[in-house]
Formats: C-alpha cells, structure tokens, sequence
C-alpha cells in the first residue's frame, strides 16, 4: 500500500486545533539528523530508537494518511529497508540471549508492524526479524521470557525496568504480525514465557509501563485481564489533572538524576502523550469526557515549529547536541498518533 520513495511536500494544515503539517515537518527535519548522525548507523541505515526513529516509524504514516500524501517519506522507507538488511544478518550470526539484545526486538517490531499496516502477508525479512527476536529471548533466570534490554542508566527507556517495556514490544510486535502467526505452535513455548514474565511483578512496575502493558494486551488475548485493566485504568484517571494532563511524576515513580534539567510543575507534554496514545490503544473511547480533555490538552499545548517539547530526565545538553531533543521527538511522536485517531476538534468536543 505505502510503497515508493517520494515524499510530497505538504502545505502545512491544521486540523481541529492543531498542525499536522508542522508536525510532519518537525519529524521530518529529525529523522534527516537521525540518519545522518554517526552514532545511529549501522548495517543498512540507521538503528531503531526508542526515542527518535521508532516514534517516527510508527507516527508519520498517520500523518501522511492525515496529510494525504500518496507515499512514504525517503526516512520511512530507509528505517524499514534497513530493518530488513539487519533481519537477515541477525539470523546467520550467534547470538547470545545473555547480552543487551535491544535492537532484535525492536526491528521485530517495526517490520511486523510495517507488514500489518501494509495489509500483506508476513515478509520473509520479518519472519528472520521474529526468528532472531525468539533466538534472544532469555531461558532461565528471573528475567526468562524477556530480553537483555539496555541499560544506560538513563530515564525512562533504559533503565532496571525496561526489561519489562522490552518484552511489551516483543508481545506487541507478536499480537501484529499478520498470517496468524501469534498462532503458530512453534512459538507457543516462547510465547508463554514471554508473557510468563509479563505476569510476574507487573503491579511494581512505573505506570508509564502498565499503561504500555495495555497497548500488549490489546493485541494479545489474555494478557490483562479485565480486572487488571480496570486498575491500571483507575490508577491513570487518579493522576490525571484538572486540565486534562499527567504530570511527569504521575507515571513513575523515576530516579533522580544529578544534573538534570529542572521540570516545570503541572501536567507534562511527554506523560500526557504517553498516557493518552496508550488509553487509546487500550480501548479507551476518545468520546470519554477523561479522554477528551486530554486531548484537548495536548491540541493547546503544540509548539507553532510543530513539536511538543519535553526535557532530558537525565542531564543538561548544550544546544545542538542531537540528544538534547530526543524526549522532545518522542513526546511529538505520541502526541500525533494520540490526536490523530479520530481527528479530534478540541473546539466542538471539550467543553
């Protein structure tokens, strides 16, 4: 369906309240940086990050839908012919589950999600990515059924929890992958440990992650069950604000980190984004009056240059470096696929 390497330039367009234009532009504008920045090569093109080229892997198709474009951007199509590139070298080197196998589950991802949107069959590509992504899957010890997942010591992707978030991705790209493949009975053993391991300790995890466990279960029958999904759903309407936002604290709790930037009081751009692209994921209504004012809060809070900017939670860059704005990518990232589920017009609804 989304096939070709033309990118048409879209006039800037805003749509109840707010510009999907400028938020292409901006994403746009950060995947070219991404691509061109040395730390994020690797075979094929870029690496798939948690905070800049996932977002965008998975936000801009909806802006282009949005936007009527008749074709991926170039960044697009260059994320996901990389995948490709990686998914078949992965399967022909060792691997070794005890090792930070992040980028594995996240290629398994965007290329089972890629071929979902796609309407088509599982790619072979995509098949080697999963194979892989199974090859690295722990079988022992407290984290079996998850993956080694980075650790950088860095909020709110890449920390002591993430294995957690890690294996909601696996369980997300697993729950899409077309053909029937969560089916399949090769997978079985690997599936149930996986959500083994999701199961366990899940109540200790930050919100921010069970509110992600929503987005698995929506696509994995069972994961959650109601009475746990009514908990987690409790446990967000509890923090949410009177204006329709979360503050960043509400989806913790986080570490401290000396040196960081200090984060303003009040409902936050990042944890109101996060929040509402997962409630919706979730099943949530966006006709809920909750939801609506969420959304109405992320409609007002949209930066005129496109983007919805949040700090580092982890420590002051100086102007220009590339990870200053990595939160500031993410959080635009999850705002738009929030908004963007049904072209929400903050000034009819959210009164």
């Amino acid at each position: 369906m989304f096939r070709g390497f033309a990118l048409l330039l879209a006039p800037a367009i805003a749509f109840g309240g707010w510009d999907a234009g400028a938020a292409a532009k901006y994403l746009d504008g950060r995947a070219a940086q991404w691509a061109a920045w040395k730390p994020a090569a690797r075979e094929g093109g870029p690496c798939i990050s948690c905070h800049t080229s996932l977002g965008y892997a998975l936000a801009r198709p909806m802006l282009r839908s949005k936007l009527g474009e008749a074709a991926p951007t170039p960044f697009e199509t260059g994320l996901i012919a990389g995948a490709r590139v990686r998914a078949g070298s992965a399967v022909q080197k060792p691997i070794d589950p005890a090792k930070d196998n992040t980028p594995l589950v996240m290629t398994a991802l965007t290329l089972s999600l890629d071929d979902a949107r796609c309407g088509a069959e599982l790619k072979p590509q995509t098949e080697e990515a999963l194979k892989a992504m199974w090859a690295a899957q722990k079988r022992e010890g407290p984290q079996r059924g998850a993956w080694g997942w980075t650790n950088a010591h860095l909020e709110p992707w890449e920390v002591e929890e993430s294995p957690f978030f890690g294996a909601v991705l696996a369980a997300v790209a697993v729950g899409n992958a077309p053909g029937g493949y969560a089916s399949r009975p090769n997978v079985q053993t690997n599936i149930a440990e996986m959500r083994a391991f999701l199961s366990a300790d899940r109540e200790k995890q930050p919100l921010a992650n069970r509110l992600a466990l929503l987005w698995a279960g929506a696509h994995m029958e069972g994961l959650v069950s109601n009475a746990e999904r009514g908990r987690i759903l409790d446990a967000a309407w509890k923090t949410q604000n009177k204006d329709g936002g979360w503050t960043l604290e509400a989806l913790g709790p986080w570490r401290h980190r000396d040196g960081a930037p200090e984060i303003a009081a009040g409902s936050n751009a990042y944890a109101t984004a996060w929040a509402m692209f997962m409630l919706e994921r979730a099943g949530v209504s966006t006709k809920d009056r909750k939801m609506r004012r969420g959304l109405a809060w992320l409609a007002a809070h949209q930066n005129p240059e496109g983007y919805w900017d949040a700090a580092s939670m982890n420590k002051k860059y100086p102007e220009g470096e590339m990870p200053r704005l990595f939160m500031r990518d993410a959080t635009t990232a999850f705002a738009v696929m929030a908004l963007e589920v049904n072209s929400f017009e903050p000034e009819k609804d959210a009164r």
